[in-house]
């Protein structure tokens, strides 16, 4: 009876080993990819400002009757589309001259352009807005690709024959200066710059 009793034990015990062995094992299929990165690039607005002819700080002469060529051409250096516009400051002195019609812009782009003031109703300027100077904008109504330039918004200045007082020794002050923003997400430059 011992022997049975043993043999009964350590079938049992086997029995239990065996089904707690199975019980405990369990495999799952798993399967891991190869991270993938990530990588996002920033583009960039950047512009130049070029006028052919034009040394910054050396002034040109310009003579009565005679048109002096100055063409402002902004061109997209960067990686984006963007909107452009310049920013034409005229001193004091300069603005007078164009009131009473002795200097003018010559071929102003209307077509491609659209103008803050119109160069074309300086003669309508009181005395107190020509005193404090003024700055006009111009800006391109298309958005200028990557590597694209925009045309002139004006292409010189004339000065007529008529009689010339001025100050300052003679002295004109235009700056021209330009600015570009991003394409993305505006429809217009003017929705886009009216931001800003």
């Amino acid at each position: 009876m011992k022997r049975k009793l043993i043999s009964v034990t350590v079938t049992i015990a086997t029995l239990t080993a065996v089904l707690l062995s199975a019980g405990a094992t369990s495999a799952y299929l798993t399967h891991r990819t190869a991270p993938v990165a990530n990588i996002i690039t920033l583009g960039n607005v950047k512009i130049s400002l070029t006028e052919e002819g034009w040394t910054e700080g050396e002034p040109k002469t310009l003579a009565p009757d005679s048109t002096l060529s100055k063409k402002p051409v902004v061109t997209n250096t960067g990686t984006e589309t963007a909107w452009v516009r310049l920013r034409i400051v005229l001193d004091s002195n300069t603005l007078g001259l164009l009131k009473n019609g002795i200097l003018s812009f010559t071929g102003v782009d209307k077509t491609n352009f659209t103008w803050s003031k119109s160069p074309d109703t300086f003669t309508q300027l009181t005395d107190q807005q020509v005193a404090s100077g003024m700055e006009l904008i111009a800006t391109y109504k298309n958005q200028l690709q990557p590597n694209q330039s925009a045309p002139p918004p004006f292409t010189g200045l004339h000065l007529t024959d008529g009689h010339l007082e001025t100050e300052q020794n003679g002295r004109l002050s235009i700056t021209v200066t330009a600015e570009a923003v991003q394409t993305m997400g505006t429809k217009t430059a003017d929705q886009c710059f009216g931001t800003l």
